[in-house]
């Protein structure tokens, strides 16, 4: 990254010679700000559907076949399809009816149980796998012929905490005979589904996966699968579709903010990465309809960041600094006029976007 030297004039007539870095312009543009006029609003109809497919699957979740495999499966495939948001109570009530079932010996119900309750936060103990070691602490060579065990197994390894080398062992078994797996080129004794399923999580973990990427991915492994739910195929679907266009709307919400403002304007110098950092929230912490004041708020916030990062490292002078970290430290708008023309717009903008939280929290 170059950095060129910009001589500005400061208030004292002075030339004050600025290093400007050289970042690459937004990638995005004003995209969202068109695509939002393109997204359909979701007429009273779909709304209704929507609202009788959820409640036949919260039925379908809490009167599933008292058969424990039947019972995780459908919690397992609620979640990676990206709608167990809808059923959170359901979902902790059913599988606490199956926490102190541990009497099967299926190395797939295994695995999945201990994922499932490892992902609600739910204690549990690894050692339920010792029952699949040989005399000799290895993993038994038997198991190599149950390919979705190995699977379910690879995936719930991930979960492991510090100082479980059962776990450890697994991923490192299971890694090298799933590899084996798809390597060979007849692959007549694996469903093609579930070989695609291997590759996949052997590049990405469902435990390092972005939630919604992975929601996307799944509906069509899902559809595929011959033991998939069409009824909960069709919800996941359009669940999918209603929170794009929620998702679409708020990155058009952000990137007006932006604009609105003046940004690209009036702090010239600092990377505009709004889109980016809303994505970033989105992918990475959370997803929800509730929880998108939260996910707007942070991405506010973490943009704000941004930009004082970069008027830290790579424009502002030192007694510029000073100033504008005294105005921060003591939250004071009356020390505005302190700071140079630039430093009080993202003071100002900094000082409302708290003050806009503060008013939004207190109607709740």
């Amino acid at each position: 990254m170059s950095i060129p030297l910009l001589a500005a004039v400061s208030s004292s007539t002075e030339e004050t010679v600025r290093p400007i870095a050289d970042f690459h312009p937004t990638l995005w543009g004003n995209h969202f700000l068109k695509s939002a006029a393109d997204v359909e609003t979701i007429d009273a109809a779909t709304q209704e559907q929507h609202a009788a497919l959820k409640q036949e699957v919260r039925r379908m979740i809490t009167t599933t076949a008292n058969k424990l495999a039947q019972k995780l499966h459908m919690i397992d495939a609620a979640q990676r399809l990206g709608v167990a948001y809808h059923f959170e109570k359901e979902i902790e009530d059913e599988l606490g009816k199956v926490s102190h079932d541990l009497d099967s010996d299926d190395l797939y119900v295994v695995s999945l149980r201990f994922r499932l309750f490892r992902q609600q936060g739910v204690k549990i103990s690894c050692d339920v796998f010792e029952k699949f070691k040989d005399d000799e602490g290895k993993f038994k060579e038997s198991l190599i012929n149950d390919i979705r065990g190995m699977l379910s197994l690879y995936e719930a390894a991930y979960l492991a905490i510090r100082g479980e080398d059962i776990l450890d062992e697994a991923i490192v078994f299971t890694t090298t005979h799933l590899k084996s797996v798809i390597s060979v080129s007849d692959h007549s004794h694996v469903n093609s589904n579930l070989a695609e399923q291997i590759r996949h999580s052997l590049q990405i973990p469902l435990r390092k996966a972005a939630a919604r990427l992975e929601a996307r991915y799944f509906l069509d492994i899902y559809s595929r699968d011959d033991l998939h739910d069409e009824t909960l195929l069709k919800f996941a679907k359009l669940d999918f579709n209603i929170l794009q266009a929620a998702h679409q709307k708020e990155a058009s919400i952000m990137t007006r903010w932006w604009n609105d403002l003046g940004f690209p304007k009036k702090v010239p110098y600092a990377r505009d990465r709004i889109v980016e950092i809303y994505i970033w929230m989105l992918l990475g912490v959370s997803y929800e309809p509730k929880l998108a004041f939260g996910r707007t708020f942070a991405s506010k916030v973490i943009c704000m960041i941004s930009i004082i990062y970069d008027t830290f490292d790579a424009y502002s002078t030192f007694e510029e600094l000073t100033l504008f970290t005294e105005a921060v430290t003591r939250w004071d708008i009356g020390l505005i006029d302190t700071l140079p023309e630039y430093m009080k717009f993202i003071f100002k903008a900094l000082l409302d976007i708290y003050r806009e939280a503060e008013e939004e929290l207190a109607k709740e």
